[in-house]
């Protein structure tokens, strides 16, 4: 059937215009199949591709330059193509709320690292504390250290700050073996 006749069947008789452009419909069953989506999908695009063609055509400034036919498999494959984007965002934004998911469960249990750390700080005294603060926080040396907190020396700190340091560690060991 010629363009023109199938164009006015669309506009008098849509049934039977479409029963005749269902001879697109396995082209557009095989670029869906061939683009991981399956025989039901394709169905559902073919039926949302003709409610496009017949609204088109239906249109006062609608002009056909080709065949009916690949104008409607066109219109079938380009919704296909806007069906697979909306999967791959959705897949996207799932998968971003996993992400965020763990995330969050990184942080909760750094925050519960941290206030570990804290509690073996607080039980070591001030001066360990000012000694690892300066040293870790400040990034000061043992040098600057042993000038800022009265030390004879550099080697005074270090012993010092080694001290401070086996302590928490076995304020760690202590809290994990329990």
């Amino acid at each position: 059937m010629k363009n023109e006749a199938l164009l006015k069947l669309i506009q008098t008789k849509p049934e039977k215009a479409f029963s005749k452009l269902y001879k697109v419909f396995p082209d557009v069953k095989k670029y869906v199949l061939a683009n991981s989506g399956s025989k039901m999908e394709a169905e559902d695009i073919f039926q949302d591709g003709l409610i496009i063609l017949y609204k088109k055509v239906n249109q006062k400034e609608f002009q056909l330059s080709g065949s009916l036919e690949g104008f409607l498999y066109h219109i079938c494959k380009f919704c296909w193509n806007n069906e697979i984007r909306k999967k791959e965002k959705e897949h996207k934004l799932e998968k971003s709320d996993f992400e965020l998911e763990v995330d969050l469960e990184e942080l909760i249990q750094k925050e519960n690292q941290l206030k570990q750390v804290e509690n073996i700080l607080d039980k070591l005294g001030e001066k360990c504390k000012e000694i690892i603060r300066l040293f870790y926080h400040k990034a000061m040396s043992m040098s600057q250290i042993a000038k800022k907190l009265d030390y004879r020396n550099e080697k005074t700190a270090k012993t010092q700050k080694y001290k401070c340091l086996e302590r928490a560690r076995n304020k760690v060991l202590e809290i994990n073996n329990l």
